[in-house]
């Protein structure tokens, strides 16, 4: 059975935490913020049904990789239909994703994790993994649609900054952490 992304958003909303795809504005508002050029790792949290995914891969350089980090088996399944050599895609909670970078530090990560419904040792624990598993220097990107995380994120990060875009269902506020 084919299961929309409303059906999915109402059957788990706690871990899906949006009722539509994200929007291409929103996608390339956020992308805007990568250096291409430096990105070599790139982790993906949250990727639901792969809106960023298949973006990030058409700007990525050919020898950079990306770790997609998924846990819905519905979004899964579609992830796993995107054939690239660069992608490996992980069906496990982000608390766990340096285990996979074998050692390696990400230059960025890009997360749809609806922060606001996670328990807070579960919150906690996502983003020290990711920040952890950053370079120096490495931009962690985070989108919702409440501006509530901001002092959360401060608390991890050097430096964050909030912008806003309208043109998402619904308009989204995406967060800018700078890891030094």
């Amino acid at each position: 059975m084919k299961e929309s992304f409303i059906v999915q958003f109402f059957k788990k909303w706690r871990q899906i935490g949006a009722i539509a795809p994200s929007s291409i504005f929103l996608v390339e508002d956020m992308l805007s913020e990568v250096d291409w050029d430096r990105a070599s790792i790139i982790i993906e949290l949250g990727a639901g049904s792969g809106t960023f995914t298949k973006q990030i891969l058409k700007k990525m350089r050919p020898e950079a990789k990306l770790f997609v980090f998924e846990i819905d088996h519905v979004f899964l399944k579609k992830l796993n239909k995107i054939i690239d050599s660069r992608i490996v895609i992980v069906s496990e909670s982000a608390e766990n994703l340096s285990k996979y970078l074998d050692g390696k530090k990400a230059d960025y990560v890009i997360s749809g994790i609806p922060l606001s419904n996670l328990d807070k040792h579960v919150k906690s624990g996502i983003i020290y993994s990711a920040m952890e598993s950053m370079v120096s220097g490495g931009i962690f990107l985070q989108f919702q649609y409440f501006p509530e995380s901001l002092n959360f994120l401060k608390k991890y990060f050097d430096d964050v900054k909030l912008k806003f875009t309208f043109l998402n269902t619904p308009p989204a506020f995406y967060y800018i952490c700078l890891k030094k």
